[in-house]
């Protein structure tokens, strides 16, 4: 079994009454929580009493980044994904649009559906597999239990456990503090769509790439963080590049 941190146990324990007693339960632990390592010992429990667990995220890319971070630690699973053949391991990993397609089709459906990013999780895409498992556990993973759309989550999810609040994680040094500083902003949000619960990614960079935005967080990285290293989050690849060229020209 997987080690865990004494929080990281206290949580899985508390998620396991909370599965019994609910069946549906969301596990809400905030980024740098250890979300994946906690599904881990969930899922390598399941497995030892001879479950069938299925671990589903929402991109082809955390599918394979959840699938090498299985391996190693030395879990064996298959991988429900668009290009991968069928596997009869008691331990998956897949996209949800193919899990969703799939679940009819499987010799086995899983006892255990963990479902990552679970905000998400009221798509058709995610209703569709949950109807197809009726009696499966659910656990959703999110570090925000809420949609920008508004839309709840109790006719999926019965019970939520927090794992630990942020502020107690850098009290007790397991996240690093920070300084936050938010200088006015011309950011206009008001028109743009959202679509699975985020904001439309097009339509999202239409609102943000702009030069007068950009240059905004250069000066301010100047003012308060000059010649130290810095990340930069942008919408898409295309505004990044665009990003990098006006900090690069500055």
């Amino acid at each position: 079994m997987i080690s865990l941190r004494d929080y990281q146990e206290s949580a899985v324990a508390r998620l396991r009454q909370s599965v019994i007693k609910h069946k549906r339960s969301i596990l809400v632990a905030t980024t740098g929580a250890g979300k994946t390592r906690m599904a881990l010992r969930i899922i390598q429990g399941a497995v030892s009493n001879g479950k069938h667990v299925w671990f589903v995220v929402h991109r082809r890319e955390l599918c394979n980044q959840t699938s090498r971070s299985f391996w190693e630690h030395k879990l064996e699973h298959g991988m429900i994904m668009s290009g991968r053949s069928r596997s009869t391991m008691q331990a998956q990993v897949g996209t949800i649009l193919t899990a969703a397609n799939r679940v009819k089709t499987m010799k086995r459906k899983p006892d255990i559906i963990i479902i990552d990013e679970a905000h998400r999780s009221v798509s058709s895409s995610y209703i569709k597999l949950l109807d197809a498992c009726p009696d499966a556990i659910v656990i959703g993973l999110t570090a925000t239990p809420q949609r920008t759309d508004g839309r709840g989550l109790g006719h999926i999810y019965r019970d939520m456990v927090e794992v630990q609040p942020m502020r107690w994680l850098m009290d007790n040094g397991y996240l690093c503090d920070y300084k936050l500083i938010a200088p006015p902003c011309a950011i206009d949000m008001s028109g743009v769509k959202t679509k699975m619960g985020d904001y439309d990614t097009a339509e999202t960079e239409k609102a943000v790439d702009r030069p007068g935005i950009t240059g905004d967080a250069i000066n301010v990285y100047k003012q308060y963080a000059s010649g130290k290293r810095c990340m930069v989050f942008c919408v898409t690849i295309k505004h990044s590049q665009h990003v990098c060229d006006q900090y690069n020209a500055a």
